[in-house]
């Protein structure tokens, strides 16, 4: 048995002898474990005034570090202003090209519909000189198996058979 269990068995017979055992043994139970771990008025307050110091300094050092990400921020910001005012005469510019491109697509558009509507007379004049061609060669042909029919008829061939 240690020192402490003997001092609390001691103590334990003597509140038994002036209550009843049952208070006693509430008392007992309710006793810290070790003495030693009990924090006085002065050691509280010691360490409340060294809490106290540390919060400050933490305080002082979060404050730094948040004046240093707000210039950072601020630098940040100012660059990343900087690129978008770049970025949008970048886009003033594009818009001024896009409408040099249309135009001149625009007129190319109608340069090739000209063009085509030259080559559509042209081609229908072709198509029908072509047609008319066509059709001479093939009367020429039909006249020909007529021909060759006739001549078969006239000779007397007999037929096959």
């Amino acid at each position: 048995m240690t020192e402490t269990d003997v001092k609390t068995a001691v103590l334990h017979r003597k509140l038994a002898e002036h209550m009843d055992t049952e208070t006693a043994d509430a008392l007992i139970e309710r006793l810290p474990p070790d003495w030693e771990q009990l924090a006085t008025k002065t050691d509280v307050a010691r360490l409340g005034t060294e809490l106290r110091g540390e919060m400050a300094e933490l305080r002082g050092e979060l404050r730094g570090e948040m004046a240093e990400l707000r210039g950072e921020f601020r630098g940040e910001t100012a660059e990343l202003r900087g690129e978008m005012a770049e970025l949008r005469g970048e886009m003033v510019e594009l818009r001024g090209e896009m409408v040099i491109l249309g135009t001149d697509l625009g007129g190319k558009i109608a340069t090739l519909a000209a063009a085509m509507e030259s080559m559509d007379g042209r081609i229908n004049r072709r198509a029908a000189s072509d047609l008319k061609t066509l059709m001479f060669a093939f009367a020429g042909f039909a006249l020909a198996v007529v021909g060759l029919f006739v001549a078969v008829l006239v000779s007397g061939v007999p037929a096959a058979g």
